[in-house]
């Protein structure tokens, strides 16, 4: 009967723990949010980024594929989504058996307020209706990655 007692206070003292963190390292509820070394990238995905994904390459084409959502947030009537296509293209080329889960935690990451949702949602609808090119993992797509380590 006690050992539901440590299953409680373990699970709250999680809870506890992750208001913190999302209070001190979460995202910041303005659409635009902080980027400290300007590169496009808010702070907050790069630091999930850059713990998530080890391979170099999966991470440079998560965080082009971030700017891109993160372009349609703040201008979705400017919105050009063949850049989201390009980091896509690159993740399918990487790993493809991976870049599903990967497109769509990138998604979830940079959406990850209700405004940037409902503003990711209008420039969605912008297209609706409109024939997209599928995904074609190809290795001239990761132009952005250093290496692509030797693929061919």
């Amino acid at each position: 009967m006690k050992h539901w007692r440590y299953g409680f206070l373990l699970a709250l003292g999680a809870l506890l723990a992750g208001i913190f963190v999302l209070r001190s390292w979460g995202p910041s509820e303005s659409l635009i949010g902080p980027d400290a070394n300007h590169d496009g990238v808010r702070d907050d995905f790069e630091r999930f980024a850059d713990e998530h994904y080890r391979d170099e390459g999966i991470r440079t084409a998560a965080k082009e594929f971030h700017k891109s959502i993160q372009g349609a947030i703040l201008a979705p009537e400017k919105w050009d989504y063949k850049k989201a296509n390009l980091a896509s293209d690159c993740i399918y080329y990487l790993d493809r058996k991976q870049a599903s889960r990967i497109l769509s935690e990138v998604q979830a990451e940079t959406a990850n307020t209700r405004g940037r949702i409902q503003a990711y949602w209008t420039a969605n609808a912008k297209f609706s209706g409109t024939m997209i090119p599928g995904i074609k993992p190809r290795k001239e797509a990761c132009s952005f990655v250093k290496s692509v380590h030797g693929k061919e």
